[in-house]
C-alpha cells in the first residue's frame, strides 16, 4: 500500500489540475441528483410495508376510514363561551371553508351536527344545528347549548364541557402517492387560519391534527439543514484557521467537506431516496467524517513542511503515511452506517 499511494501522491503533485477537474466531475455529476431530493411527510414511511402494525393500521383504515386530519380549536380571549353569536359565526366560517382543503372527505362541527328532532307524533326534522347563525338569538343559542352538551358525540369532543373551548375537525383521504399531498394540505389550512384569524381578531385561534404534525417533522429537518448544518460549516471553519493558521489550507479542507456532503446527498436523490427526518441527519455524518480525514490529511502535510519538505513532498508523505488511517476510519463508519440496514424503519435503512 505505501508504494501504490507513493505514486498516486506523486501523480496527485504532479497532475494537480486534472485531479481537480476529475474531482470536480464527479462531484458535480453527484449534485446533480440533489434535483429529485423530496421530503417526506408521510408517517408510513418509518416503518415497511411488512409491519404488521402498519398492515393492521392500513386494514383498520380501509374498513373504517382514514384517521388523517386537520383540527381547528378556538376560544374566545374574553372568557366568553364558545357558543356565543361570534363564535358561532366563526364555526360557521370554518366549517365552509374547510371544505377547501384538498382532499377533505368530512368537516365536523358545532354548526354543521345533523340534529334530530320530532316534529308531531310521525316526523323528524335532520338539519344543520346552526343553519345560519347571522340569525340565531339567545334563544336558539340556549337550545344549541342544551343540544351539544347532552349529544355524547360533540360534549367534550367539538364543545369542553365549561363550553369556554369549541373545534372542528377536517377528516382527509391524501393520496398515498402524491409526496407534496401533505404540503398542500398544510398550505390551505394555514391560509385559512390566517383569514379568519384576521376576521376574528377577539377569538384565539389554534391548529393541529395528524397532517401538521406530520409536516412538523420534514418542516423541523429543513430548518436544521438550513440553519444548523451551515453553522457547523462554519464553526469548523474556524477552529481549523485558529488551530492551523493556514487560510487556504482550511479553505482547501471546507471545498472538500463541501463537495463530499453535496455529492452525497445528490447521490442520494439519484437512488430515489426520499428525505425524512432521520435521514437529514446524513449531511451531518458525512461532515463529521470528511473534516476527520481532511485534519489528518492536512496536519500530517503541515507538520512535514514545518521539518522542511517543500509543499509537494510534504503531501505525497501525508497522503502515505494517512493513507491507512483515513481508510480504517471511513470503512469502519460506513460498516456501522451499514448496520442500520437491519432496521425496521426504511428512513434508517436510507443512512
Amino acid at each position: 500500500m505505501p508504494f501504490t499511494m507513493q505514486q498516486y501522491g506523486e501523480f496527485v503533485v504532479r497532475r494537480p489540475f486534472l485531479v481537480i477537474l476529475i474531482s470536480l466531475l464527479l462531484a458535480m455529476a453527484g449534485l446533480a441528483g440533489g434535483q429529485h431530493l423530496r421530503f417526506t411527510n408521510d408517517y408510513r414511511y418509518f416503518f415497511s410495508n411488512e409491519n404488521p402494525y402498519l398492515t393492521a393500521f392500513e386494514e383498520l383504515e380501509r374498513t373504517y376510514s382514514s384517521p388523517d386530519t386537520v383540527f381547528y380549536v378556538y376560544q374566545p380571549k374574553d372568557g366568553s363561551d364558545a357558543t356565543s353569536r361570534e363564535a358561532l359565526n366563526l364555526a360557521f366560517d370554518l366549517t365552509e371553508s374547510g371544505w377547501q382543503i384538498p382532499f377533505s372527505t368530512r368537516v365536523d362541527s358545532l354548526t354543521n351536527f345533523q340534529n334530530t328532532r320530532a316534529i308531531g307524533d310521525d316526523d323528524l326534522e335532520v338539519r344543520d344545528l346552526v343553519p345560519d347563525p347571522a340569525d340565531i338569538d339567545d334563544k336558539r343559542i340556549a337550545y344549541v347549548e342544551d343540544t351539544i352538551l347532552n349529544e355524547p358525540l360533540l360534549a367534550g369532543r367539538l364543545l369542553s364541557l365549561d363550553k369556554k373551548t369549541a373545534a372542528v375537525l377536517v377528516s382527509l383521504r391524501p393520496p398515498r402517492d402524491d409526496v407534496v399531498a401533505t404540503n398542500k394540505i398544510v398550505v390551505k389550512a394555514r391560509e385559512i387560519h390566517e383569514t379568519l384569524r384576521a376576521k376574528y381578531p377577539n377569538i384565539r385561534i389554534e391548529l393541529t391534527g395528524s397532517q401538521m404534525l406530520s409536516n412538523s417533522f420534514s418542516e423541523a429537518a429543513q430548518q436544521d439543514l438550513a440553519t444548523l448544518t451551515p453553522t457547523m460549516f462554519v464553526i469548523i471553519a474556524l477552529v481549523l484557521i485558529v488551530t492551523t493558521r493556514k487560510l487556504y489550507a482550511t479553505i482547501a479542507a471546507m471545498i472538500v467537506v463541501t463537495l463530499s456532503t453535496a455529492a452525497a446527498m445528490g447521490s442520494g436523490g439519484w437512488m430515489g431516496i426520499p428525505l425524512s427526518p432521520p435521514a437529514s441527519g446524513a449531511p451531518t455524518i458525512i461532515l463529521t467524517v470528511a473534516v476527520a480525514d481532511c485534519v489528518h490529511i492536512l496536519i500530517t502535510a503541515l507538520v512535514a513542511q514545518g521539518r522542511g519538505l517543500d509543499k509537494k513532498a510534504a503531501i505525497v508523505e501525508s497522503l502515505n503515511v494517512n493513507a491507512q488511517a483515513v481508510f480504517l476510519t471511513s470503512i469502519t463508519t460506513a460498516i456501522g452506517l451499514f448496520s442500520l440496514n437491519f432496521s425496521d424503519a426504511p428512513p434508517y435503512r436510507d443512512l
